[in-house]
């Protein structure tokens, strides 16, 4: 279904292009500048498409898997320009994909699609913060930053594993 929510979602996904490319051409700011429109996009999907009764299959889809391409990309990004060491990327991309694995899990077995938690929101947020902060050279973004994102990372996977355990007990749907 195609709604001002999903159309947020998935520009996002869209955004990461001109954010590499600003950024790898030294034009920081304007890079900056996208980047915070796009993860200003996650936080307006999610108000419309509760506010105006918008939620759907697509967008519980959509909107995480717009997180985890835009934050995967850019860190990827970075990694290979030495601005973020290559574990931080190796554990947001580990957590985002064994998230990914279970909700298809989910999907198949129950027909049920697993939402973003408080938890995995409040990560992106300070995810978004470091690319954002890298992105501009700031040098409060530093390696106790990162590892305190990191615990972040592992409180939101901890719930998300709470989560898919609590519906695994239920009675798969035939079909």
């Amino acid at each position: 279904m195609i709604n001002l929510s999903n159309i947020l979602s998935a520009s996002r996904i869209a955004l990461v292009i001109p954010v590499l490319i600003l950024s790898g051409c030294g034009n920081n700011l304007l890079a900056f500048s996208i980047a915070c429109i796009a993860s200003l996009t996650d936080f307006f999907d999610g108000y419309f498409a509760r506010k105006y009764n918008m939620v759907t299959d697509l967008g519980k889809i959509l909107d995480p898997l717009a997180d985890k391409i835009f934050a995967s990309s850019v860190l990827i990004f970075l990694v290979i320009q030495n601005r973020v060491p290559a574990w931080f990327l190796f554990t947001v991309a580990s957590r985002d994909i064994l998230i990914l694995v279970g909700g298809l899990f989910l999907r198949k077995r129950l027909k049920y699609v697993i939402q973003s938690n408080i938890w995995g929101k409040i990560t992106f947020a300070f995810i978004s913060a470091i690319i954002l902060g890298i992105i501009l050279d700031l040098k409060f973004i530093n390696i106790y930053y990162l590892y305190f994102v990191s615990a972040l990372l592992a409180v939101s996977f901890f719930f998300y594993l709470v989560n898919f355990f609590r519906l695994c007990k239920r009675t798969p749907v035939s079909g």
